[in-house]
Parts: structure tokens; C-alpha cells; sequence
């Protein structure tokens, strides 16, 4: 029994470590020419936007008591192509990403587009994470064990499957709110010492479109997708070191 248990404990150490290597030095979101989030403390308050129920469509209602349970629901394709913008944001500057995301049985391609810096590639699955640039493709750098729920982190995404498991206290806000024309699930919550994170979720795809982080009354970090094409990818893309 205590082999088991270090041999785990050297695991969930393992995976944290490679987690914050990749924050670190694959995406350059503590590198020295990105100044640190350094605000203010405020009373965080939820963004502009009412929440309500469409009208006419057969949905169970969304409150912060129920939306973990409709959030536990949602499926999202095992196929799809997308963009997303991402930016964060600090006092006297900003910084865009632009990532685009395939995915395929289990696998996803990511290339992520910074604004300074050449364009990086990743595939990731539940058994590696590799990684290579654009014009250095015989270089592919591979991370080992890979895992399925890295994927998000990879994306620069806020993973809305972290909802399920907080405390429903932290849930401040939820229910159906129209955004650019179209329903979605709204979810803001705030982890006790954490930022306010408000979540927008596709009701047919199950997919996050819109994500914010405040710190206050301040916006830190948001998150743009592009509309999800359904249409499975190319298996060519899931090939380490192809553009």
C-alpha cells in the first residue's frame, strides 16, 4: 500500500509539474516581456448582461442551484474545427493569441498565433503532448504522459468542467442569456481568493464560446471563439510537424 501511494503521489506530481511547464514555456504567460497582473482590490460585480429564460425553447431552467447539473449534461462533439482570440490584460498593456483548434477521436491539433514570436503546434492526446514550430518542423518535442484533460490549458481555456466541482456557494450568477443573437448558458463563479470567471456555453454544441475573468470591476482575460465547423478535420493535421 504505501508503494501504491508514492507511486501515485509521483504521478499527480509529475503531471503538475509538466501543467505549469507548458503554462510557463510553451505559451510565455509568465515571460518577461508580460508585465503581471497587478490590480487593485475592488468588490468583483458581474459584467452587463440580464439573465432569463428564451421563450418557446424546452430547456430545464438554469439557476447557480441548478446549472452544475445541466452543465454535467452537455456533450460536445467528438469532431470539430474552430478559431479563438485570446487576450489578457494588465494595467498599461495587453496581449493576443490567436489559436486555432481540430479535433478528432480524442485527439487535438492546436496552433497558437502570438502576437511577437513564431507560430507554435501542438497535438495532444491522452498519451503525449508534442510540440514544434513553424519552420522548425523536424523538431518536435514530445512531453510524455500526455492527458486528454490538458487540452483546455494547451487552448489558453478556462475549463468549464472545473464548475462541476466547486462548492455551489462559489456560483454567483446563471441562466440563458442571448449573446450576438444566440442562447447560451451563463455561469459566473468565484472561487474563494480567485477571480470572478463568467463562462458562455453553446447550448447545441456543449462547447465554452465566450469566457472573462474580473478582478473587480477590471477585465483581465476574455476569450472570442469563432463558430465550431461540425465537419470532421483532415487526419493529415494529426500528423507532428505538419503546418
Amino acid at each position: 500500500m504505501k508503494r501504491n501511494g508514492r507511486f501515485w503521489l509521483i504521478t499527480v506530481t509529475l503531471l503538475l509539474v509538466l501543467a505549469v511547464f507548458l503554462l510557463v514555456f510553451l505559451f510565455g504567460w509568465l515571460d518577461s516581456s508580460t508585465a503581471p497582473v497587478i490590480l487593485p482590490e475592488t468588490t468583483a460585480s458581474i459584467p452587463a448582461g440580464s439573465v432569463s429564460r428564451p421563450e418557446g425553447l424546452s430547456m430545464a431552467a438554469v439557476t447557480p442551484e441548478t446549472v452544475q447539473a445541466v452543465l454535467a449534461t452537455l456533450v460536445k462533439p467528438d469532431a470539430y474545427s474552430r478559431s479563438l482570440t485570446v487576450e489578457r490584460f494588465w494595467q498599461g498593456g495587453s496581449s493576443t493569441w490567436q489559436v486555432q483548434v481540430w479535433q478528432k477521436g480524442g485527439m487535438t491539433r492546436i496552433s497558437v498565433t502570438p502576437e511577437i514570436g513564431a507560430v507554435r503546434h501542438i497535438l495532444c492526446d491522452s498519451e503525449q503532448i508534442r510540440l514544434w514550430y513553424e519552420g522548425s518542423a523536424d523538431r518536435v518535442f514530445t512531453y510524455s504522459p500526455g492527458s486528454a484533460a490538458l487540452a483546455d490549458t494547451l487552448q489558453m481555456l478556462p475549463s468549464y468542467e472545473d464548475v462541476l466541482a466547486l462548492d455551489p456557494a462559489a456560483i454567483i450568477e446563471a441562466g440563458y442569456v442571448q449573446r450576438e443573437g444566440q442562447w447560451r448558458i451563463m455561469t459566473a463563479a468565484r472561487p474563494e481568493g480567485e477571480y470572478l470567471t463568467v463562462y458562455y456555453l453553446s447550448i447545441e454544441t456543449g462547447l465554452l464560446e465566450y469566457a472573462e475573468r474580473w478582478d473587480g470591476d477590471t477585465l483581465v482575460y476574455r476569450m472570442t471563439a469563432g463558430t465550431a465547423d461540425l465537419a470532421a478535420p483532415p487526419d493529415s493535421l494529426f500528423t507532428a510537424g505538419t503546418s
